[in-house]
């Protein structure tokens, strides 16, 4: 209790409340409520000690809202709060990923300054990855992924042909990312239309995301096993493909190696819900420490939230050297984000914006990316090592890897020590000295 008196300011208490029966359709309809004063207790329910707070609450036969579980929230507005705690006695601190661009922002939420920046070149030769912004359908359908063009069943009809149309000509693996859930639940109602489930089915084992973490390991070890026995008897087919969710259980920290993810689809530009009460709250929060210090404004930490989240599923495709594969932008409004005079385009990882290449209609798109496919193929220094997708069987979240398609590392030093102590998993401690944090 005393911690949250310390820093007060940077946390807001919340309850939200939940059906207490929930499907995968139901989850997105969860609403939450933000107390902006001390909530108000029955006089029954609740015991106050001398300081005023609560210690006890007795069980009530009446509930917040009937018929849904309610869960008391204290959100953390600003991640100074825990960056400050972890690193007040390290004498060097070192924050490497492949996805700290851009570091302004970082520095400015996490409330640091860093002596030395270093940003690495892209280990991967450019031969072995393929780039492209995708602004139209195979009928020349405008690709622009708002929320309002995103309700028309032709754009989802469009959009299934272009991923049909990848699928005939990516072999093995295939990562399809959507910014939220309900749009997955669509993307699987107009797979019903005009075949085009079937016609996916002809190449490739459809797997989606489950809504469930607990079921997420099952869906893994079968999308492996479509994979790995693509054109045996097991599976007549050339792979499989996973629909996923932008931040969610596929797009961070899983390992898809080599033909696990031969061709990453992101579709849209993966901007947090606007009405979500969290978001609003912490855009409110920024835009009014904003006037007096170098806090992001609302705005641009909510831009910068969404290219975090775009720059973590890209990084699934190419986790090593000797990696390839395909990464198509779908969405018109990524030419514009590439161009190096707007202000968007340095939160679109460097390695990726560089290599983007617009193509005049469908055919040339797939003709280009059928001809990668081969040259790839055919290249014997580029067969792939088989590697099995890890994930955490304690928690059921996935393990980082420690591979990274391109580093950016940034050391803050208050001191002249050199030497430097990595953390060991089976250890229960760290030695003290200068220490080192990653997250990758």
């Amino acid at each position: 209790m005393k911690y949250f008196q310390i820093n007060k300011e940077v946390y807001k208490c919340n309850i939200t409340v939940t059906p207490q029966v929930q499907n995968y359709t139901t989850q997105r309809f969860t609403q939450r409520f933000t107390q902006h004063r001390k909530p108000k207790f029955r006089k029954d329910a609740a015991h106050y000690n001398e300081e005023g707070f609560i210690d006890g609450v007795k069980p009530t036969l009446q509930p917040i809202r009937a018929g849904c579980d309610a869960v008391l929230n204290f959100w953390c507005m600003s991640p100074s709060v825990a960056c400050s705690e972890a690193f007040k006695e390290c004498h060097s601190v070192i924050l490497a990923s492949g996805t700290l661009c851009p570091t302004e922002t970082l520095k400015t939420e996490l409330g640091l300054s860093f002596d030395f920046e270093m940003e690495g070149n892209q280990v991967i030769p450019d031969k072995q990855i393929f780039a492209s912004v995708i602004s139209k359908g195979p009928h020349n359908y405008p690709f622009k992924c708002t929320y309002k063009n995103m309700q028309d069943q032709t754009f989802y009809i469009e959009l299934l042909r272009t991923i049909r149309d990848v699928c005939k000509t990516v072999p093995k693996g295939v990562l399809v990312f959507v910014s939220s859930y309900r749009i997955l639940n669509d993307m699987q109602k107009y797979m019903r239309f005009e075949n085009l489930q079937t016609d996916i089915e002809k190449h490739k084992k459809i797997f989606f995301e489950p809504n469930r973490s607990n079921a997420l390991k099952q869906i893994l070890a079968d999308y492996t096993f479509a994979i790995e026995n693509a054109g045996s008897d097991v599976n007549s087919l050339n792979g499989a493909i996973m629909f996923a969710v932008f931040r969610g259980k596929v797009s961070e920290g899983i390992d898809f190696t080599d033909d696990m993810a031969r061709c990453v689809i992101c579709i849209g530009i993966p901007f947090p819900n606007a009405t979500d009460e969290l978001v609003l709250q912490k855009k409110s929060y920024n835009d009014f420490h904003s006037r007096s210090t170098k806090m992001l404004s609302g705005d641009e930490w909510y831009s910068t939230q969404a290219y975090r989240a775009l720059n973590q599923a890209l990084g699934r495709c190419l986790r090593h050297r000797n990696d390839w594969g395909a990464i198509l932008l779908v969405d018109e409004r990524f030419i514009e984000k590439a161009n190096p005079k707007c202000p968007d385009s340095k939160k679109i990882s460097r390695w990726v914006r560089h290599r983007l290449i617009r193509y005049n209609d469908h055919q040339s798109l797939l003709k280009a990316l059928s001809l990668f496919v081969d040259e790839r193929m055919n290249d014997e220094t580029l067969k792939p090592v088989k590697k099995e997708i890890i994930i955490d069987v304690d928690d059921e979240s996935p393990i980082p890897s420690p591979s990274s398609t391109s580093n950016r590392s940034s050391f803050n030093s208050n001191s002249k020590r050199g030497s430097f102590n990595f953390p060991n998993k089976n250890r229960k401690s760290v030695p003290t000295g200068s220490k080192s944090a990653f997250g990758i």
